[in-house]
């Protein structure tokens, strides 16, 4: 069986910068960020699946940091796009047993470590394990007692690992309510407002409006409004005149008002 020891090797080897950490106790894939006190993102978890084909199976390692949460469903439908430009056959892909794992990888099942792998095991990463670059991860090298620290973009590197592309995200359209009873207009714009607003009330504004406007002169086609001609004003000034000449003749003088003179 493989273990620390090997990996060290091949890291020297490659001249990669890591370490090998001693666990203060044994810990598989799932307890590996609480022994060693970190944050599950930055340990890696191993996900083994088998892919049936008509030459035999195949063994596809999934790399992805402890904290993300892996759905055999999503996962298997992108491992089909992947998988099926590698070996181009029909695929059924299932998660792998312990006993393919081992007899394929020389690893124990539960240690299962991301490099030193067959060349015929397809290695796939997540775009999450990527996107951490140059921090240090935490995998396992085989050995429940060791734990190896190496920056994420190395171990992508050497493990030939090839990054999953992302499921697209399918943007929810909300559904258009048509009423078929009572047909109504479809406005593109929204209408003006027919108000205005409304003006403060100072005292040049009152004034302005309480000033009265000259009357306007009735154009000659319009035959709505009748044509003041001032007769109606031109009588009572004769009749002020009139009084006013019988007052200046004296007392006893009688009151008497000419005839209004017709239209």
């Amino acid at each position: 069986m493989k273990g620390p020891l090997d990996i060290h090797q091949f890291l020297l080897a490659h001249d990669v910068h890591h370490e090998i950490v001693r666990l203060r106790r044994h810990a598989n894939t799932d307890h590996l960020a609480e022994v060693l006190g970190v944050t599950p993102r930055r340990c890696v978890a191993l996900h083994p699946y088998r892919a049936g084909t008509t030459s035999g199976d195949v063994l596809v390692v999934l790399l992805a940091p402890a904290d993300e949460p892996i759905e055999d469903a999503l996962v298997i439908l992108r491992l089909s796009d992947v998988l099926r430009h590698k070996l181009g056959d029909p695929l059924l892909i299932t998660r792998a047993r312990g006993e393919l794992v081992s007899s394929i990888t020389d690893y124990l099942a539960s240690h299962l470590a991301p490099l030193l792998l067959p060349a015929e095991v397809v290695v796939v990463t997540t775009r999450a394990l990527s996107d951490l670059a140059s921090a240090i991860v935490y995998t396992p090298t085989g050995d429940g007692g060791t734990a190896l620290g190496i920056r994420a973009c190395d171990l992508i590197d050497l493990a030939h690992a090839t990054v999953l592309p992302e499921a697209p995200v399918r943007q929810r359209r909300r559904p258009a309510r048509i009423d078929l009873d009572q047909p109504a207009a479809i406005r593109l714009d929204e209408p003006e407002p027919t108000h205005r607003p409304t003006e403060p009330r100072t005292r040049d504004a009152m004034r302005s409006r309480d000033t009265v406007r000259p009357r306007d002169t009735p154009r000659p086609h319009d035959v709505s409004r009748p044509h003041d001609d001032g007769s109606d004003a031109v009588a009572p000034r004769r009749r002020i005149r009139a009084v006013a000449a019988n007052v200046r003749s004296g007392p006893g003088t009688p009151l008497t008002a000419p005839a209004t003179a017709a239209g």
